[in-house]
């Protein structure tokens, strides 16, 4: 009876570790809402969010007018005081507002594009994470799946050694096997829990969070044209927009400094009692660039001009390389994964088939061993490419700019 009762507590002990983590909420994860996640709390994100708020107080306060400029002056005895309160105001002309507020418009809108390519770089890294997870997640039941197989396998050799049919040298070749899956199975774990602790750091969470990915591990993708796809990428690329931008705001900022040149008008009006009677006076004065005639200004406009032209011509051939390569290497992973989908069935049979004549006796023991580490090796390959194929194809998304 108290062996009955200790085996029940033993039984009960083993149990409660599942239970609580089947009573713990687990986190059901979807690419989607991973994303979404990652967009709204990475830390990736934040500066360049912070960079925008910047550009968008910088961007409110471009088209405000020069502060006025009040003067009071006094003079006299105070019997016979005189006295002068003056009020001027520097007047835009030649449209220099304008100017000023097209490069407020430029800088906020590069800002945004900065954003928007942070946010591409960061959908290639969670969906990178994502599917290691996913791959990790389907490789964990695979080694599980090829610890039992070990596992009827050993038992086969058992029953053979048992009956005088097998060697000893296969009987503890056999256990060798079995450690060695039991082993492939703690390396399984700890490569779900990195790939896990790795999502996690992207979405903000704690590495340890526990969720479960849910999603295929590979989607079919539709033929791509090449040309389309160049087209598209030196199009919409938000990295290539905002240096266009870029050399759109030097121009501007040449336009400006070259109104500089021609002085900035100040209108100016007072009111004022000398020698007892009210003065009313107004002023219109012009200052001069004297020292202005080096034109540094014009120099750094012209400069960056002439940089962002290079610029975006070495960023269109580079964008027109990533694509192209990127869609060559989503068709060879394709064409792997074809060739990994029709290798399996060949590989179950060939399982199958040695399997039953290792029992009768018609296999050698070191032909069956082969067979059985050929299956799970394809396995685990399929696996492999359906994982490449998809980040195949999100690096394809990040070469052309946004999703496809």
């Amino acid at each position: 009876m108290r062996i009955w009762m200790r085996s029940i507590a033993l039984a009960v002990w083993l149990f409660l570790p599942a239970i609580g983590g089947a009573e713990e909420a687990e986190l059901r994860l979807t690419l989607p809402q991973a994303l979404k996640l990652a967009a709204a709390h990475s830390e990736l994100m934040q500066e360049v969010r912070g960079e925008v708020v910047a550009a968008k107080a910088a961007h409110r306060s471009a088209g405000a007018f020069a502060n006025p400029s009040i003067e009071l002056g006094a003079a006299g005895r105070q019997e016979e005081l005189d006295y002068e309160l003056g009020l001027s105001q520097e007047i835009e002309l030649f449209g220099t507002r304008g100017l000023r507020l097209k490069l407020a418009d430029n800088e906020l809108a590069i800002k945004q594009l900065e954003l928007a390519a942070a946010r591409l770089e960061l959908r290639l890294l969670v969906k990178q994470a994502f599917y290691r997870v996913l791959l990790a997640g389907r490789s964990m039941e695979l080694v599980r799946d090829g610890l039992q197989m070990t596992r009827r396998f050993s038992d086969k050799v058992q029953l053979r050694h048992s009956l005088g049919q097998a060697l000893k040298s296969e009987l503890l070749r056999a256990r060798l096997e079995n450690y060695e899956a039991e082993e492939e199975v703690l390396r399984a774990e700890k490569e779900l829990y990195v790939a896990n602790a790795s999502l996690n750091i992207l979405l903000a969470r704690t590495p340890g969070e526990r969720f479960e990915c849910v999603g295929e591990l590979y989607v079919k993708q539709e033929g791509y044209s090449a040309k389309k796809l160049v087209a598209r990428g030196k199009t919409e690329r938000a990295d290539l927009v905002a240096l266009r931008l870029s050399h759109q705001s030097g121009k501007l900022a040449l336009s400006l400094a070259k109104r500089e040149l021609l002085g900035v008008p100040e209108l100016g009006m007072s009111l004022g009692r000398e020698e007892g009677e009210q003065v009313v006076g107004g002023s219109l004065s012009l200052s001069i660039p004297l020292w202005y005639w080096q034109g540094g200004e014009r120099a750094a406009a012209k400069n960056q001009i002439a940089l962002s032209e290079q610029r975006i011509a070495g960023l269109e051939r580079r964008v027109e390389l990533e694509i192209n390569e990127s869609l060559r290497e989503l068709k060879l992973s394709g064409r792997r994964l074809d060739l990994m989908k029709k290798s399996l069935p060949a590989s179950n049979e060939l399982l199958d088939y040695v399997s039953s004549r290792y029992s009768d006796g018609q296999v050698e023991y070191l032909v069956y061993l082969e067979a059985l580490r050929k299956h799970k090796q394809v396995k685990q390959g399929y696996l492999t490419a359906q994982a490449d194929y998809s980040l195949r194809f999100a690096e394809l998304e990040r070469a052309v700019g946004g999703e496809l």
